[in-house]
């Protein structure tokens, strides 16, 4: 994988523009977090100031460890301010580099991922997206490596810790990883502080999560070789829990996809999102086939996936408790009928990566 080409690019993207949006699409997980510090930390030293801004803070005690003690910083935006004095925006850490009242209006300059490449996605100027990382901080990991940027010695210690941990979040405690993401770590070992990933990694579950986990296990359906489990109603700063407890269900399950779903109330209570995490055993699964085959609003990669359907509408209902049981209803019978058409999607989905991968012969 030719990484010093694609530092070279990186290089002349920040060398050439003064002040660069890093968005933060979704809920902001370790690994989004940590590949939008490294690239913010790498345009500083080209002299472009990167802001790191999302729509909403991190959930997880965790997340926020890592923010607190690494010394990270993002704006939490409730809209998109005036995006004049941007030269334009990157995507790390997400399927699309498409955004809703961004794109379009600045264009992106960087997207980094490791998804497979969405449909339809706008022009990027540096776009680099694959599965045979386990982590987008897997690959800022490379770029700071290729560009052998002068760095302090405590940011160093600082970037390259907040890497590890994304590397180690994403490739589920390294079960996932891949030689890449091992030379990875490899480089960023001499640099980053042990002491100080144990102590993000040591803070406990939330009280509320381990309440959603008690929900899930007693209130699962099990169908064939699936396991189902919604949860009722989540808080935005809770909604990390349903990955975290779709997880466990997975680890702790004989079985082949752990399905976990929840209305999230999204910053405020007339905001309602129904979201889904997947997760599987099954390291040739088209996770991201299976899920557009749902709903267009999601995708996945290798052992993990999540779709996300907005329910703003429904905010407004008088009875919660009867929106929840016909949520939950229409979510199980979904997945249900996906699991009966398993063997079609399979086919389907083989013929989709035979096409894509044809596509990318002839690029």
């Amino acid at each position: 994988m030719a990484f010093g080409d694609l530092a070279k690019k990186l290089e002349d993207i920040l060398k050439q523009n003064s002040n660069l949006l890093i968005y933060i699409q979704g809920s902001p997980d370790p690994d989004a977090i940590a590949s939008s510090f490294a690239l913010q930390q790498l345009a500083r030293r080209y002299g472009c100031e990167g802001v790191i801004a999302a729509m909403s803070g991190p959930s997880l005690p965790q997340n926020r460890e890592l923010m607190e003690k690494i010394g990270i910083h993002f704006d939490v935006w409730k809209s998109l301010p005036p995006l004049s004095k941007f030269d334009g925006y990157a995507v790390l850490d997400y399927q699309t580099a498409r955004v809703q009242d961004l794109s379009g209006k600045i264009p992106c300059l960087i997207h980094i991922d490791h998804h497979v490449e969405a449909d339809n996605d706008v022009e990027v100027q540096l776009k680099f997206l694959s599965s045979d990382v386990g982590s987008t901080s897997t690959v800022l990991a490379h770029m700071v490596k290729e560009l052998q940027t002068a760095f302090d010695e405590e940011v160093m210690k600082r970037l390259a810790t907040a890497l590890v941990f994304g590397i180690q979040n994403d490739t589920d405690n390294y079960t996932h990883a891949s030689k890449l993401d091992y030379d990875a770590l490899d480089f960023l070992a001499a640099y980053s502080d042990s002491s100080l990933l144990t102590s993000i990694m040591d803070v406990p579950l939330s009280g509320e999560t381990v309440r959603l986990l008690r929900k899930a296990v007693s209130s699962q359906v099990c169908y064939r070789d699936w396991i189902m489990a919604g949860v009722g109603y989540v808080e935005e700063n809770n909604r990390d829990s349903i990955a975290i407890i779709a997880d466990f269900l997975l680890k702790n399950n004989d079985v082949e996809m752990v399905v976990v779903f929840a209305l999230v109330f999204k910053n405020s209570h007339n905001k309602l999102q129904l979201d889904a995490s997947f997760r599987t055993n099954e390291e040739d699964f088209d996770l991201d086939y299976l899920i557009k085959e749902i709903t267009s609003d999601g995708g996945g990669r290798r052992y993990k996936g999540a779709y996300q359907v907005n329910l703003d509408y429904f905010s407004f209902c008088p009875d919660m408790d009867k929106l929840w049981d016909v949520v939950h209803m229409t979510t199980i019978e979904a997945l249900k009928k996906k699991r009966d058409m398993i063997h079609l999607v399979e086919l389907k989905s083989f013929y989709h990566r035979f096409r894509a991968r044809l596509r990318s012969l002839f690029k």
